[in-house]
């Protein structure tokens, strides 16, 4: 009997395994989906005297998409214009370079980051369960 269930369970783990890559893969989609059209909408009609907000809107856009590390950005940029580095020009190149900051480090939160923890406390809650279900010596 615990041979079938170890068997059941580990089709279980596959099946579940490729649903949540499937899920991985559809949310990484939608996300840069996001965050491309976001730069498309801000960028291209970006004018410094019509729409002089749209650089506003992305940040706040790419920091929400990007939260928490998004403020990596925010601190590194800030931290180079407090060691008097020259900023960036204002307009399309200003965001631009922060975009792709942004994006880089939203990327890696919730794309490589977030998976490889979820994959570390999963392997270790199975390495206890199995732990706790050997009969003492």
């Amino acid at each position: 009997a615990d041979d079938i269930r170890k068997v059941s369970n580990a089709a279980g783990e596959r099946y579940v395994n490729a649903k949540m890559l499937k899920i991985g893969a559809r949310l990484k989609v939608v996300w840069i989906a996001i965050c491309v059209l976001t730069l498309t909408l801000c960028v291209l009609p970006y004018n410094a005297t019509t729409n002089r907000d749209n650089d506003i809107v992305l940040y706040l856009v790419m920091i929400a998409l990007a939260f928490p590390s998004a403020y990596l950005v925010v601190l590194l940029y800030s931290g180079l214009q407090a060691l008097h580095v020259p900023p960036l020009p204002l307009g399309r190149i200003e965001m631009l370079v922060l975009w792709v900051g942004f994006f880089i480090v939203g990327y890696v939160q919730w794309f490589v980051l977030t998976p490889w923890i979820i994959r570390v406390a999963d392997r270790i809650w199975r390495t206890r369960q199995n732990t706790s279900a050997l009969p003492p010596p």
